[in-house]
């Protein structure tokens, strides 16, 4: 079963300054709250299949996923895909010119079909757990946002 969720932030600054800040993965550690750490595993930058292990707060738990880029549209969109347990997390971040400045959309997509964090994961797109799964993304933004004002 597949749910997903989009979030939007308006960030007072340029598509290219956001684009340049968002994509800079090696940064996000010192920019993210929830981000403990990030490893890289292959490949630099932003390119599809490029990967790196994180290490965050999910859920109330800390959790290590890999994540891979799947796709990138220079300056305008790229995507991320992540395997944690049995879920299959899905990641899109797309930059687009707002009358701010530029309007930066997260999509989330969660697969989960067992037990453990994919169950976990479902959970928080429907129901009471929305709320949470809110949070985790709105955090991302916000501290993305946060970084773009300093």
């Amino acid at each position: 079963m597949a749910t997903a969720a989009v979030f939007n932030s308006e960030i007072i600054a340029e598509p290219e300054t956001v684009w340049r800040t968002v994509t800079d993965v090696d940064r996000w550690p010192r920019i993210l709250s929830s981000l403990a750490s990030l490893d890289r595993l292959e490949g630099t930058g932003l390119a599809p299949g490029v990967r790196w292990k994180e290490t965050r707060l999910i859920l109330g738990v800390t959790a290590v996923v890999e994540m891979t880029v799947t796709d990138v549209q220079e300056g305008r969109s790229f995507s991320l895909s992540a395997k944690a347990d049995d879920a299959t997390i899905g990641l899109t971040y797309r930059f687009k010119p707002s009358s701010l400045g530029t309007r930066l959309e997260a999509t989330v997509d969660a697969d989960g079909s067992g037990m453990g964090l994919g169950k976990r994961l479902r959970g928080a797109f429907a129901g009471g757990g929305a709320k949470l799964a809110r949070e985790m993304v709105e955090r991302d933004l916000a501290d993305f946002q946060a970084a773009l004002r300093t």
